[in-house]
């Protein structure tokens, strides 16, 4: 992510320069969510009822798509006694980190997103469990798959607005080997042989706003 800075000198002499750092992904928990193995369904291995939960990508514990993301992330944080932020370095993702829940759940994740122009852009995610992304109210993609890592297991295509851009994540982990990633990358069509998002390297015009909880 670019972070700028602008920086003067004032006194005898004058001096200004303008720098950026290389910052991360804000994202904020707006919850995490699980249900309980109904111990009168047939099949139900009774031994497994208190250790296991389990979590479906197909039920929306929150009213998703359209998520007040500061009021989720602020009730969040009194429930977690600190902020319910994550920061994501090099794209990877692990609410686990802040959350430190064990076993299958459920979690939303928002981050709001500056981009200087209407940009068209493909979305570029590296996972090992089901995921679904909403751009500003729409849905993007997602996949139901349960794979291996790579950092480009799936991808496809976005459009950004100028301006900001509410980006809603929710994510399902079902096993202790989760990983996951997710970047963007500029989606250049046909020209110059850029057809393809290995064709060129990540995003750097992005930036994520403050959240104010």
């Amino acid at each position: 992510m670019r972070n700028l800075f602008h920086a003067s000198l004032q006194g005898a002499s004058t001096a200004e320069t303008t720098f950026g750092i290389a910052g991360a992904s804000i994202w904020q928990i707006l919850g995490v969510f699980y249900d309980v193995q109904n111990p009168r369904l047939p099949g139900v291995n009774w031994q497994r009822i208190l250790n296991h939960n389990f979590a479906s990508l197909q039920k929306h514990y929150l009213p998703e798509p359209d998520l007040d993301f500061d009021n989720l992330c602020r009730d969040f944080s009194q429930l977690l006694g600190k902020p319910a932020l994550f920061y994501s370095y090099e794209r990877e993702i692990d609410p686990g980190r802040l959350v430190g829940l064990r076993g299958a759940c459920c979690v939303y994740l928002g981050r709001t997103l500056l981009c200087p122009e209407d940009m068209d852009y493909y979305v570029v995610a590296g996972h090992t469990e089901p995921f679904r992304l909403y751009i500003n109210g729409e849905l993007a993609g997602e996949s139901l798959e349960r794979i291996w890592y790579t950092p480009f297991n799936t991808f496809f295509k976005t459009r950004l607005k100028k301006g900001a851009n509410k980006v809603l994540l929710k994510l399902l982990k079902t096993a202790d080997d989760f990983r996951f990633s997710l970047d963007f990358r500029p989606n250049c069509g046909s020209h110059a042989h850029l057809g393809h998002h290995h064709s060129v390297d990540w995003q750097i015009e992005l930036a994520d706003i403050l959240p104010t909880s």
